[in-house]
């Protein structure tokens, strides 16, 4: 399982055959998509100011789209998870 936390407590998870959306730190499920209807991801970079951290605003489309803002300390994880849904997607 992969999972990437967001900015505001909301998270996505990919069990390997759906991705989840999550909010409220876990506590109510958004979203469930099939894994293999997954068409892209775009990951944008937000304009920070002095001494803040980096964050990326996140889209990920499948047969509903998902959004997310994230920190980038969990850029790696999210490069994993984009990887592994085309690596799905493309089987």
């Amino acid at each position: 399982m992969i999972h990437v936390d967001g900015c505001n407590g909301e998270s996505i998870s990919l069990d390997g055959l759906y991705i989840l959306k999550f909010r409220h730190h876990g506590k109510d499920q958004a979203a469930r998509n099939l894994a293999h209807t997954f068409r892209g991801a775009t990951v944008t970079a937000k304009k920070r100011q002095r001494n803040t951290p980096q964050k990326y605003d996140v889209m990920i489309a499948c047969s509903s789209f998902m959004s997310l803002t994230i920190l980038e300390t969990e850029r790696p994880a999210l490069d994993a998870l984009i990887h592994e849904l085309e690596r799905i997607a493309d089987t």
